[in-house]
């Protein structure tokens, strides 16, 4: 037998079925809840994946995550401002660069450059976040997972998760930039501690 459910009966010949053909048309409601299902299922694997690149990136780059958080509390209105730019103007820029034959290649290069920042922007604004609501703690590690559940969280609300996704964008890919063009320093993962030494070295 062959028993189907769809939208619309579909036509094939059924001298290929031995038993009996039963066609079910399927609801509105089971589209809707599949796609409610589908949604929710990429939602959870997308703040996995921010999750376990969060943690990556601040193993990896600790001192350079810390140092856009603190880039962004000093200049914050140029941070939203090269946010926007980069958001909004960068695929026009590459798109000019892909139209022209000499061009082509660093237009390529620009959007592997500018979709890595669109990726790594939640996490640059997950941490800014976290380390403005932990300011007592010093690990950068801490903090790290400190932030990343609290935007998980926010994530979660429906209309709250556009919002904060928006925001993430714009501010977190200029916290990207600004850290670029404001040098890299070497990894620290306890910042109170490292303070000191600094302090320390300048007495000396």
């Amino acid at each position: 037998n062959f028993n189907y459910g769809a939208k619309k009966e579909i036509s094939f010949d059924r001298s290929l079925v031995n038993g009996e053909v039963s066609f079910n048309p399927a609801q509105p409601d089971d589209y809707n809840q599949a796609g409610h299902q589908f949604a929710a299922a990429a939602r959870v694997s997308l703040l996995l994946m921010l999750a376990v690149s969060a943690i990556v990136m601040i193993l990896i780059a600790p001192r350079f995550i810390d140092r856009s958080s603190e880039l962004f509390r000093s200049q914050a209105l140029m941070t939203v401002l090269l946010g926007f730019a980069i958001v909004f103007g960068g695929p026009i820029i590459v798109g000019l660069l892909l139209f022209s034959l000499v061009l082509a290649p660093l237009g390529l290069a620009l959007l592997f450059g500018w979709l890595a920042i669109i990726f790594l922007s939640g996490i640059f604004f997950a941490y800014m976040i976290g380390a403005e609501l932990l300011r007592s703690q010093s690990n950068v590690i801490v903090r790290m997972l400190g932030c990343v559940a609290i935007v998980t969280i926010a994530y979660m609300i429906p209309i709250i998760s556009a919002i904060v996704l928006f925001i993430s964008l714009i501010v977190g890919s200029g916290m990207i930039v600004m850290t670029f063009t404001h040098g890299y320093r070497r990894p620290r993962y306890n910042l109170r501690a490292a303070a000191k030494s600094h302090t320390t070295k300048k007495a000396a």
